[in-house]
């Protein structure tokens, strides 16, 4: 399927200049341990936008102050990027910070999958591409994302997908390894099970298990019990010339899968920044990937469009000026104050 520019809307750059007053919130879409995401509206221009909100307390509790300082910073670097999710205002108030981002509006990929089943060879082909080329953007700014999996992978109505969640991503100097063992177990790679710290590789080992998981339904190391004790044992013997697949797995999906899941990081397809030794795989050869790159070609699928639609409870909160965010104590430590000067 063509689609030309659409694919990449032309958006205003971020910016500081927004307060609470310049939108209408909704309905609430999540809630994680130091914040919550609404679905909000733009009063001046009517754009949806996903409306997410920090508590600055909550944030010093949790000793998350800096890193929600530095997750401000890796948006406006790598918000140019194609296929990301796109930061369009930050701003703050007494007791919270803002990011207000580009809303999806047809969920994750995780959901599609579950209710569109598998995606065509040719869809998954092309997901990869996008996927991949959003991760080489951040690699060329400095970001290992750490966090590959369909459920932060959104989908927009015309199929093309956008990275998101960027909660674990990590600004790496060069020649440096970032020592946090975090992300999503069945994505993690052997270096990062191993506190041995890792790289920008680490993100081309999830790419394998992304692939694999397109073709499936499943991760390649899961086990029927579900236990993580035993995902770990069969991710710590992997031996990828002996790897056994699911018979869905034909020789060129199978011959990428091994290429991306080594266990020693250089050998890795795409290893050192070499993303063209990567796309040269035969699973790629099915579309044109500068097309694809470009936003000229996207997915055959036409994903769900989930309803905007308004939580009155919440409305009734706010205009009795029951903030949600504004409950609990102000932030006054000029140290921490210091953390959030540029949000």
């Amino acid at each position: 399927m063509l689609f030309g520019e659409k694919a990449f809307p032309v958006l205003p750059a971020p910016t500081r200049d927004k307060t609470t007053a310049d939108y209408t919130l909704l309905r609430e879409l999540g809630r994680g341990l130091c914040g919550t995401v609404y679905l909000g509206r733009e009063k001046e221009s009517g754009r949806i936008v996903a409306f997410k909100v920090m508590r600055k307390s909550k944030l010093v509790d949790v000793g998350e102050a800096r890193h929600a300082s530095d997750e401000r910073k890796l948006h406006e670097d790598i918000s140019s990027g194609p296929f990301i999710n796109r930061l369009l205002a930050s701003f703050q108030d007494p007791w919270a910070l803002f990011l207000v981002l580009e809303y999806a509006p047809c969920g994750d990929l995780f959901q599609a999958m579950n209710f569109h089943g598998l995606p065509s060879r040719n869809d998954a082909v092309i997901y990869a591409v996008q996927v991949a080329t959003a991760l080489e953007h951040m690699h060329n700014k400095g970001y290992v994302y750490r966090d590959l999996k369909p459920e932060n992978i959104l989908l927009h109505a015309h199929g093309s997908v956008q990275l998101a969640d960027f909660g674990m991503a990590k600004k790496l100097h060069p020649g440096k390894r970032t020592n946090t063992v975090c992300g999503t177990a069945q994505y993690m790679s052997p270096e990062v099970l191993l506190h041995r710290g890792c790289s920008f590789e680490a993100d081309l080992w999830a790419m394998g298990i992304f692939i694999y998981e397109l073709t499936t339904g499943d991760t390649p190391f899961s086990s029927n019990s579900g236990s993580r004790q035993e995902l770990y044992r069969r991710l710590m013997s992997h031996d990828p010339e002996k790897m056994t697949m699911a018979n869905s797995v034909d020789r060129t999906t199978a011959s990428i899968v091994k290429g991306l899941l080594q266990n020693v990081e250089s050998q890795r397809l795409g290893a050192g920044g070499n993303w063209a030794e990567l796309y040269a795989q035969q699973w790629f050869h099915c579309v044109d990937v500068g097309a694809v790159q470009r936003g000229e070609v996207v997915p055959d699928l036409s994903p769900r469009r989930r309803n905007v639609i308004n939580d009155p409870r919440l409305q009734q909160v706010l205009e009795q000026g029951d903030v949600p965010w504004q409950r609990g104590s102000i932030v006054e430590d000029p140290a921490v104050l210091a953390l959030f000067e540029n949000f």
